[in-house]
């Protein structure tokens, strides 16, 4: 019902604006997270840190001595590098929540398995994390 629900708004706003819906995500992570919040109500959107000034959040890793994989770990889960052990463990757990395998099950075989790539890019680079922390 929730998929009938989502062609119809897609419909009726391609009826307004007719834009072109191929363009509306720029990689296959923002797709998914967008299918997963619309299916679970979910309004994380403005709670989600802003993360498109990747340069300066680069270079503070830089200045650290932060391992560059380390760098990327960090990264993929949202994480900044000063960041305490509950509040990694913490935003792993919702991560991993957000794009378990399970929460898309009923859905197509491309979209499963862009979740399980993602979740296992986020348990990827939480190992990488507690390695370098130590916990």
């Amino acid at each position: 019902m929730q998929i009938l629900d989502r062609i119809f708004r897609i419909i009726k706003s391609n009826t307004v604006h007719n834009t072109n819906y191929d363009k509306i995500f720029e990689d296959e992570d923002d797709e998914l997270k967008h299918i997963i919040d619309e299916l679970n109500n979910e309004k994380n959107s403005s709670k989600e840190r802003d993360w498109n000034n990747k340069s300066n959040f680069s270079e503070n890793y830089k200045s650290n001595n932060i391992p560059n994989d380390v760098i990327k770990a960090y990264n993929t889960i949202g994480l900044s590098y000063d960041a305490s052990v509950e509040t990694i463990k913490t935003v792993y757990k919702k991560k991993m929540k957000e794009f378990h395998p399970d929460r898309v099950a009923n859905l197509s075989e491309d979209i499963r398995k862009r979740a399980e790539s993602r979740s296992k890019d986020i348990n990827e680079a939480y190992d990488k994390i507690r390695k370098f922390k130590n916990f």
